[in-house]
């Protein structure tokens, strides 16, 4: 059995390990989605990029750094992908996908220089301090009112401010969304999802759980509240036995029920919870006009190029059309999706052997259908590092194989 670490576990990063990890977090908080990059003068991603390539290059040849096999293979059949759809469109826009997958691995090979258990029980708890934080923010607003300390432009024209201690581009003035350090609320919510998972495949620290699903639950996305109840009835209810399973069914029914009927219907907290499922109002989930419309326009154009999709500039150049479950379809097409899926595509078969992959992967999956895969840093380093646990995991490597080689 995995070991699992209780509240008063340290975990010691010597101080080459220490660097490694502030170096990581600093190149990926400098990036979409999150917000640091719309308010401070931070370099492009390109020079990002650069920088990067050149200090891999050297950790490289000083054995600092290695990489795993599996991922490689991977990412080199991502690459022929990409190629291949930049040759079927014509479009020289998918070069900065590869660069990406580049940038992708080469994370995971810091990671690995880190040690993978090591840096994902920091990062989770940092996911949590940030969710703990934009929690208490948004009590504080629905009490004191919103106390804006600073207002800038998100990147799609949007407002945001940070209120409290949080950011956040959902504001009622009396109630918000709480975003943290991320662009919108359903960012916090999705990345979030990632620590739960890898805390409960891999890491098993006791003090993150709960208190993150509890906290990510302020976000009020729907598509959160959609994965977490299936990460609960996975990872919990079938395990459990047939009188507590009835007991957190009757339970669970009371009290939506009771605050179904104790809530306003008009209230802030009303719309985004019942409201956002169309109960009690003339709101349809399925019909709401912006997603509506996104999911039309996206399909329309995959029918126009069912395999490989219009291509990059197409998409992005024809109108606002991504966050639906049409939009890698549209983009890459039928061949393009299964190549930017494929690390999920192989988790799903892996599952196979482990019942645990197999729900995490149909979590993410769920997750992918209302926010599909976007391509920066961020995505393509930790889908890759959840491939990366999987293949631990398939290996019976539970105690992983630490590369810590001269850190």
């Amino acid at each position: 059995m995995a070991k699992s670490f209780n509240n008063t576990d340290v975990i010691y990063l010597s101080r080459g390990r220490r660097a490694l990890f502030v170096y990581i977090l600093v190149i990926l908080l400098s990036t979409y989605p999150f917000v640091f990059n719309l308010i401070l003068p931070i370099p492009s991603i390109t020079l990002l990029m650069a920088v990067n390539f050149i200090i891999y290059f050297i950790l490289a040849q000083n054995n600092v750094v290695s990489s795993p096999k599996e991922l490689f293979i991977v990412c080199a059949i991502q690459i022929v992908g990409t190629t291949l759809s930049m040759a079927m469109t014509m479009d020289f826009e998918y070069y900065k996908q590869v660069l990406y997958i580049l940038s992708g691995f080469i994370m995971i090979s810091y990671i690995r220089a880190v040690g993978v258990k090591q840096f994902l029980f920091y990062y989770n708890r940092l996911i949590l301090a940030i969710a703990i934080l934009g929690a208490i923010s948004s009590i504080l607003t629905i009490f004191l009112g919103d106390k804006v300390l600073l207002e800038y432009s998100n990147m799609d024209g949007r407002p945001g401010w940070l209120i409290y201690f949080t950011f956040t581009n959902s504001n009622s003035g009396s109630f918000i969304r709480y975003s943290g350090i991320f662009d919108e609320p359903g960012a916090m919510a999705f990345w979030g999802m990632f620590s739960l998972i890898f805390n409960k495949l891999y890491v098993h620290d006791k003090i993150i759980e709960m208190p993150l699903i509890i906290c990510l639950l302020l976000t009020f996305s729907l598509s959160f509240i959609i994965q977490i109840s299936l990460y609960l009835f996975f990872f919990y209810f079938l395990e459990s036995k047939l009188s507590t399973k009835i007991t957190v069914l009757f339970t669970t029914i009371i009290v939506v029920l009771s605050l179904y009927s104790l809530l306003d219907k008009d209230s802030p907290i009303y719309m985004l919870t019942f409201g956002r499922l169309g109960i009690g109002t003339s709101y349809n989930l399925f019909e709401d006009s912006s997603r509506a419309v996104l999911m039309d326009m996206a399909k329309k154009s995959w029918n126009t190029s069912p395999w490989f999709g219009i291509g990059t500039t197409a998409f992005y150049g024809g109108g606002y059309m991504a966050d639906n479950p049409y939009e890698t379809l549209a983009k890459d097409g039928i061949i393009g999706t299964f190549f930017l899926y494929l690390p999920i595509i192989i988790s799903l078969f892996k599952g196979t052997k482990n019942k645990n992959i197999l729900f995490a992967t149909i979590i993410f999956g769920i997750g992918y259908l209302q926010r599909p895969f976007h391509i920066n840093f961020l995505h393509y380093t930790m889908l890759y590092l959840f491939f990366y646990i999987v293949v631990l995991i398939n290996k019976n490597c539970i105690k992983e194989r630490m590369v810590y080689a001269k850190v």
